[in-house]
């Protein structure tokens, strides 16, 4: 070898170094963007799912709150009125499954005398006029029925407007202001009568 030939050799070695580089440099970027893709897209499935489908980590808090919660809590197609998914305490709530609870609809769980008063609420609810529906007659799937103060908001779901709905158990309060309004009834009759 002469002496031009290694000068050569190391400018070859460099060329290749500085393509290496670049190749490294592209790579690391790409790797960049590919870690940040998932940071990127909006996760709606993971926010309103049911029992045990929340896959990340960050959902981790939310599905704590979701299958811990002692509210009945659902999500039902607005249009439709089709539940997608509920959380256990309102499986509970209805004496179902997860699964029965999917192959229902908002006017399943109600009365058949109530199911329009329901369905009027269901509706203001969607169009933001209602947040709260007080004492709705839901039903079990023994036929029993139940009273609940419902909140809810709209939503998006696999990409789908829908309604979150909060469902509060209010049949034992219910029963004790009724209880009390018939004693105080009596405590009236007999003052009256006195």
């Amino acid at each position: 070898m002469t002496g031009s030939d290694k000068p050569r050799a190391t400018r070859r070695k460099g060329a290749g170094d500085s393509m290496s580089d670049r190749g490294r440099a592209r790579a690391s970027s790409g790797g960049r963007a590919a870690r940040e893709r998932p940071q990127e897209s909006p996760a709606p499935e993971t926010t309103c799912v049911g029992e045990g489908e929340m896959g990340t980590e960050s959902d981790r808090p939310f599905r704590t709150m979701f299958e811990n919660s002692g509210d009945g809590i659902v999500v039902a197609d607005s249009e439709t009125r089709q539940f997608y998914t509920a959380n256990p305490a309102f499986c509970r709530m209805l004496g179902c499954s997860l699964d029965e609870v999917r192959q229902l609809a908002a006017p399943d769980i109600h009365p058949r005398d109530s199911v329009a008063f329901a369905m009027q609420q269901f509706e203001a609810q969607v169009k933001r006029e209602v947040p709260l529906a007080r004492d709705i007659p839901v039903k079990r799937k023994d036929g029993s029925v139940f009273y609940a103060d419902i909140h809810s908001f709209p939503i998006t779901h696999a990409d789908r407007a829908c309604l979150i709905g909060f469902f509060r158990d209010i049949t034992e309060r219910k029963a004790a202001k009724q209880a009390l309004r018939e004693s105080e009834e009596r405590y009236r009759t007999v003052v009256e009568s006195a």
